[in-house]
């Protein structure tokens, strides 16, 4: 499967569902193997459908469709003047390795650079970094050092990437 038909539109309310639950099972299948059961449980479980979806449509969120269907999404947020975070980029499983993702981020991040032009860097926190951290040094995002992510359950070691986007 390849990213043709893909379609990338901003997040509006109604795909909030969608994007919940592609993040939900993003943890139940594709993380369980890579984080302790209790992380796995309180990632799944951290947003109801309805505050999740508030959270990504107070920022910057892109979605992905296919034959009308979301098939990922990507979250971005400007933390400083010349700083952002990508929060979130969870892709549907059958879509996976088929360059939405890809997609995604390279539309987010044109889009962040449109709307916060002084942006210099990007970074992310993954906590699944043997899971995904190729994939972001395929997209230049560099390993900066360890970092933590905060979860219901406590904190869980992670690591920071970043990017130049100059």
């Amino acid at each position: 499967m390849t990213a043709t038909g893909v379609e990338i539109k901003d997040f509006v309310p109604t795909d909030g569902p969608a994007c919940h639950a592609l993040r939900r099972d993003a943890f139940l299948g594709a993380f369980r193997d890579h984080l302790p059961p209790e992380f796995v449980t309180a990632g799944a479980e951290s947003y109801d459908a309805d505050t999740f979806g508030e959270l990504v449509g107070s920022l910057l969120t892109f979605v992905a469709t296919l034959d009308g269907e979301v098939a990922g999404f990507c979250t971005m947020r400007p933390v400083e003047p010349t700083v952002a975070e990508l929060l979130y980029l969870y892709i549907h499983a059958d879509s996976r390795g088929a360059g939405v993702g890809s997609r995604l981020v390279r539309h987010a991040e044109a889009a962040l650079l449109r709307r916060c032009p002084t942006v210099t860097t990007v970074f992310l926190v993954t906590a699944v970094p043997d899971y995904n951290q190729t994939f972001w040094e395929h997209r230049g995002y560099a390993h900066v050092g360890p970092s933590v992510c905060e979860y219901p359950a406590g904190p869980i070691p992670a690591v920071r990437l970043e990017k130049n986007v100059t």
